[in-house]
């Protein structure tokens, strides 16, 4: 079975070598390293869950404000030093305060936090976690992806494209929007999925397993965002890369899928 989702994509498309150490040569879960912005994207992901779901009535920020606390108290071992965890803290509060401001607050989501499949072929399966779906009163689907980083950067309209792919495909869901919702106060950024979009996505997607199906070398693509990467002690290409490289998160700072 093949299987792609939009991590798995985008971990290809930045680095072939990365891409093999992951899911070829399996060495994650004995190289995974706890980066903080990692860290911090989960434990928002965590907060955004339970102030929107179906639990809780009251969608000020001082609720936020309590679940987050119950969420960091859970995570906080992970960062290096008092200063970076506060840092994240404040982030953390300014994004909630931005999204208690507007509307996003008002939310009454169908779904969330929850990973499907599809399968475009019976030996091609596609998945994504999903963070949020609306439901409107006439039935269409409205697909929502937090952005915890402090920079829109890296955003890539395929990750939304896949997922109303998902949702199409194995939930039969008439999906009529899908939005980037970035919590660094810039708002949403919507991607449209028409059927010429979803048309070239699943090109893209059979595209890409036939590099992957095809690749023997795996060569990898040094360049800054070696630093973060869980495999760099095996990569001499990567080290080198990275050498007086400064900076505390890769544009593409997310919660990652599996």
């Amino acid at each position: 079975m093949f299987r792609l989702s939009p991590h798995r994509l985008s971990i290809f498309r930045q680095c072939r070598r990365r891409y093999w150490y992951r899911y070829v040569d399996r060495r994650h879960a004995e190289l995974h390293k706890q980066w903080p912005f990692l860290i911090f994207g989960q434990t928002m992901h965590a907060t955004l869950k339970q102030f929107l779901g179906p639990a809780n009535h009251e969608r000020g920020y001082a609720q936020a404000r309590a679940i987050l606390v119950d969420r960091w108290a859970e995570t906080r071992a992970g960062y290096t030093s008092r200063d970076e965890e506060v840092m994240y803290w404040r982030r953390g509060l300014a994004q909630l305060r931005w999204l208690c401001n507007c509307e996003e607050a008002q939310a009454r989501p169908s779904m969330l936090e929850a990973t499907y499949s599809t399968y475009l072929t019976s030996d091609f399966r596609l998945d994504g976690k999903i963070d949020r779906v609306d439901v409107d009163g006439t039935g269409g689907c409205h697909v929502v992806d937090y952005k915890t980083g402090k920079s829109s950067r890296g955003a890539d309209a395929l990750q939304l494209l896949i997922y109303a792919l998902i949702l199409s495909g194995s939930l039969h869901f008439d999906v009529r929007s899908a939005s980037f919702l970035f919590l660094n106060g810039e708002g949403r950024r919507p991607v449209q999925p028409g059927e010429a979009d979803l048309r070239w996505a699943r090109e893209e997607l059979f595209a890409t397993r036939a590099d992957i199906e095809a690749e023997r070398e795996f060569k990898s693509s040094p360049s800054f965002l070696c630093r973060w990467c869980d495999f760099l002690d095996l990569c001499p290409a990567g080290r080198e890369a990275v050498t007086g490289v400064a900076g505390d998160e890769p544009d593409w700072a997310e919660e990652p899928e599996s």
